[in-house]
């Protein structure tokens, strides 16, 4: 498995050809939480485009049998927004990428 050893706060930009955002590290706690504020968002697919502003990106880590558990929230991705169905299904198949990568 794979190890961050440091993150130091930084903007990062998305931008996948359907969807640009822009998010600013706000919560590092290096054995447990990473948290990540939306500061900007462009969701070219739905009718409010800024959807994902002010939302929060949070992977939350503690330890376990084999390693790592790794809970990943979106926080203001909830079912009433329209966006959710389809961005549900994306961070699922994003974060089945990012397994196999610290797993390999």
């Amino acid at each position: 498995m794979k190890r961050i050893k440091s993150v130091t706060n930084f903007l990062s930009l998305l931008e996948m050809g359907v969807h640009f955002s822009k998010q600013k590290l706000i919560e590092l706690n290096p054995d447990n939480q990473l948290v990540w504020l939306v500061t900007e968002s462009n969701l070219s697919f739905i009718n409010d485009t800024h959807e994902w502003e002010n939302t929060k990106i949070k992977f939350d880590l503690e330890p376990d049998d084999n390693g790592t558990k790794v809970t990943f929230t979106h926080e203001g991705l909830i079912p009433k927004i329209e966006c959710y169905k389809n961005c549900a299904g994306a961070w699922t198949q994003y974060l089945e990428h990012l397994e196999k990568y610290l797993n390999s």
